[in-house]
């Protein structure tokens, strides 16, 4: 018998990775799993994601960038430290001296590192010693990005009023300024003569590094949704993360609509990765691209890390799963509900497919290989879990069943029956709207219009008195 373990693959650990950086020779990923009062630090070897190391930290940490010898920079809202190899902290400082940032981003030597998204301030430290260097206030809202040109003799900041500014790195003088939409991330290109900018409203644009005069608007991120019948554009999706790989031509841009985009600075989109939902959510995006531009990676909120190629080639076979809450087994494939997500893996081929829930899901086989999901507003009935379903508890939809009832429990133990044929509730006329599904089973009918018939649902109890409670 073939045995598959969920969460058994490469570049994987238990827990939710909130932090990612690659060593500075592009062979180790570093992942950070965070927990209340301790950080677990795992490395993998690029090549093949095997598990290399871990080390546990005393401190809760959710960024971390990888500095030349070894050491590491470690952060989270209000705190930095340095780690050294031998696992102790050289430096630390806390909200007295970083004013309570959110964000931090490093300089390409590893010599110096900058905080912000805290008081409308960004400060920036000596990374060998903790030591202040100076601190710059931004009148026109929150500072949301900053960047340092790859020599260290700029460095520009971006944020809430969609002001940016660059900066001397010596005399901290302004150079350039410029009004534009909420900026939300910076890079500056490899040889620093551009200075990309990715917006809230989901634009890439790229601007002179020095005189921030416009070069040219890339495209944008909008949400793009797939039901089976094609995507279909949504709205502007904001720009998360952005870097230029080391061609200095191509910069990739990743974005709530969870797409990776490559984008030739010609203005040309030349390709587009789908990452997986989990990877879109959380306090902020963990991103990384290697320092020699052939490896991306992504994690947030849920177990397993994303890796692909700088040729968008998928590198890792995470199915990250979060808090897997409900499963339904049948011979051709594998379905589990998480707490943001539904996971199809077809057991023939390992293909993967997700479905964005609206809250804790239960499942259950239908007999002609279709599956119904129940989840907190309505139940659907699907062949794939990418196909959008009809709702058969709303709308006067009619199952395809057409001869099941389906009995769920909710939050407080009550239990409410559903006519799949005629689409509605059988003991009240719609679902009351503090209803919390927290299981369900497939029951027959004892009768239907061509007669008895007896349909349950495949690893499903059959009586009242075996109801399943997720």
């Amino acid at each position: 018998m073939s045995r598959h373990v969920f969460g058994a693959t490469r570049f994987n650990a238990p827990g939710s990775f909130t932090g990612l950086d690659f060593s500075p020779d592009s062979t180790t990923l570093v992942a950070l799993v965070t927990g209340e009062e301790r950080t677990k630090v795992h490395r993998f070897a690029v090549d093949d994601g095997r598990a290399l190391d871990e080390q546990t930290v005393t401190g809760r940490f959710t960024g971390v960038f990888a500095l030349p010898g070894g050491d590491l920079l470690l952060w989270a809202r209000g705190s930095i430290a340095r780690l050294g190899q031998d696992g102790e902290l050289s430096w630390k400082l806390g909200e007295k001296a970083t004013k309570k940032f959110a964000f931090a981003t490093v300089s390409a030597d590893g010599a110096s590192v900058a905080t912000y998204g805290g008081a409308s301030v960004a400060n920036v430290f000596d990374a060998r010693t903790g030591k202040r260097l100076h601190d710059l206030s931004e009148p026109a809202g929150e500072i949301f990005a900053f960047a340092f040109s790859p020599d260290g003799a700029r460095f520009a900041t971006g944020g809430q009023k969609g002001i940016v500014r660059v900066f001397d790195g010596k005399s901290k003088k302004e150079l350039a300024k410029r009004k534009s939409s909420k900026i939300l991330v910076l890079a500056f290109s490899p040889e620093g003569s551009v200075l990309a900018g990715g917006h809230g409203q989901g634009d890439v644009h790229l601007w002179d590094g020095a005189s921030l005069a416009p070069v040219r608007l890339l495209g944008s991120h909008r949400f793009q949704e797939d039901y089976g019948s094609g995507e279909q554009e949504g709205g502007p999706a904001g720009c998360r993360w952005l870097a230029f790989l080391a061609d200095g031509e191509t910069v990739v841009s990743q974005g709530n609509d969870r797409y990776f985009r490559w984008w030739k600075r010609s203005g040309a989109e030349i390709r587009r990765v789908r990452t997986p939902r989990h990877h879109a959510y959380g306090q902020g995006p963990a991103m990384a691209l290697s320092r020699d531009g052939k490896w991306l990676a992504a994690g947030s909120t849920a177990s397993g890390i994303g890796v692909w190629t700088s040729d968008g080639e998928p590198a890792s076979s995470e199915l990250g799963i979060d808090a897997p809450r409900a499963i339904a087994l049948s011979r051709e494939r594998v379905v589990v509900a998480g707490s943001s997500g539904i996971w199809s893996w077809r057991r023939t081929d390992g293909t993967v497919s997700e479905r964005r829930a609206s809250g804790p899901a239960a499942l259950a086989n239908l007999p002609q290989g279709e599956l119904l999901i129940v989840e907190p507003k309505n139940a659907v009935v699907v062949r794939e879990i990418t196909d959008k379903g009809e709702a058969i508890f709303a709308n006067d939809a009619i199952s395809p069943q057409g001869d099941a009832r389906a009995v769920v429990v909710d939050s407080a133990g009550r239990t409410r029956t559903a006519d799949a044929e005629k689409g509605r509730w059988l003991d009240e006329p719609e679902a009351p709207k503090d209803i919390e599904f927290h299981g369900f089973e497939i029951l027959p009918l004892t009768a239907s219009r061509t007669g008895p018939r007896s349909r349950t649902s495949t690893g499903t109890a059959t009586s009242p008195s075996t109801r399943s409670k997720a």
